[in-house]
């Protein structure tokens, strides 16, 4: 049986980029977002009003990548 991926397309600055990752690649950059999404939400509680606009494409990109295709 082949183990999934997940191909995620990264464009930045006009320029595209296309990686696969295996399921612990996956999981590592889900964990990543994951934790700068706890960052900025400590920011938040701790007074400072940064971040929110970052925190919801986060959220966006967390969602699409673990939901996966549909």
């Amino acid at each position: 049986m082949k183990p999934k991926t997940a191909k995620i397309t990264i464009r930045a600055r006009g320029y595209g980029k296309s990686i696969t990752l295996n399921d612990s690649q996956t999981d590592l950059v889900l964990r990543a977002i994951e934790n700068e999404m706890l960052l900025l939400k400590e920011l938040r509680v701790n007074g400072k009003n940064t971040g929110m606009e970052e925190h919801q494409t986060l959220d966006l990109i967390w969602n699409s990548i673990a939901e996966g295709p549909q």
